[in-house]
């Protein structure tokens, strides 16, 4: 690529390109080796997380909690066995009493209640690439959800202990599953519709990383705990149906660019 002329035009945009393209793996496989330097030279559960070894009787509980669970045309078998898992946790825990376990479910929404749809995060998000296509010359059994598993099993838990040691109490997490609705969060977390079109505006849709660099903003303490003890979530069978999952968050993290006129956040959360 390079010659005494210098570089062409296109040499040079494949330059940045690959630029952009390595700076992620770069910044992976540090993180993962400092989580492993962690991990075999360090204690985690003493620099990363002491709190985590809490003893003695649960606190007391003086509220109930609803778990609720929406179905939209899917399979409700799947559904119902974690909510049974959830379930004969809770029980195990003696905390059962404390929640109650709801699933709903709706075929159609009607005209009138599809125009009340505030925000593209409770609307219909598209999803139409089935295994049922003739062209991919479906079912077969694919391997592609046990090695992406394998993968996430071995490598997540490294990746996330040097994440958590370098971020320390400014940390993102991700997933709905960690937005609780308390009190703190609903003064401070309220998502801006940006201007333009899309994808750099209308309403955000990466929600969850942004709502913890608000709470970090605002003063609270964001951390991510590197154990991951048990999940409900699926990997797509095959990689025809996981492209569209992917599909859908790059035009979340594509909305990202506000973040770096927003006012008050702090520069680990702008990195």
């Amino acid at each position: 690529m390079f010659k005494p002329g210098g570089i062409t035009f296109l040499e040079g945009i494949i330059l940045f390109c690959t630029f952009l393209c390595t700076l992620q793996p770069i910044v992976h496989f540090w993180n993962s080796v400092i989580g492993l330097c962690v991990m075999a030279f360090g204690d985690a559960e003493k620099s990363i997380y002491p709190y985590f070894d809490a003893t003695g009787p649960f606190p007391e509980i003086t509220s109930r909690t609803a778990l609720t669970i929406f179905m939209h045309n899917e399979d409700p078998n799947p559904i119902f066995d974690r909510l049974h898992a959830m379930h004969e946790s809770l029980y195990q825990a003696g905390r059962l009493q404390h929640f109650r376990c709801d699933a709903h479910g709706r075929k159609r929404l009607r005209p009138h209640q599809k125009q009340h749809w505030h925000s593209i995060q409770y609307g219909k998000v598209p999803s139409n690439w089935h295994t049922a296509n003739q062209f991919v010359g479906m079912p077969f059994v694919s391997d592609f959800s046990h090695l992406t598993q394998f993968g996430l099993r071995h490598s997540v838990p490294i990746f996330n202990t040097g994440l958590s040691w370098w971020v320390n109490d400014c940390a993102l997490f991700w997933g709905h599953n960690a937005i609780i609705h308390t009190q703190a969060f609903q003064q401070n977390c309220k998502l801006p519709v940006l201007s333009g079109k899309p994808l750099r505006g209308g309403h955000v849709l990466s929600h969850d990383i942004i709502e913890s660099m608000f709470m970090c903003r605002a003063g609270y303490e964001s951390r991510m705990i590197p154990i991951e003890t048990a999940s409900y979530e699926l990997i797509p069978p095959i990689f025809i149906d996981y492209m569209p999952r992917e599909f859908r968050w790059c035009p979340g993290s594509m909305k990202y660019w506000f973040l770096l006129k927003e006012p008050g956040l702090k520069l680990i959360s702008r990195v």
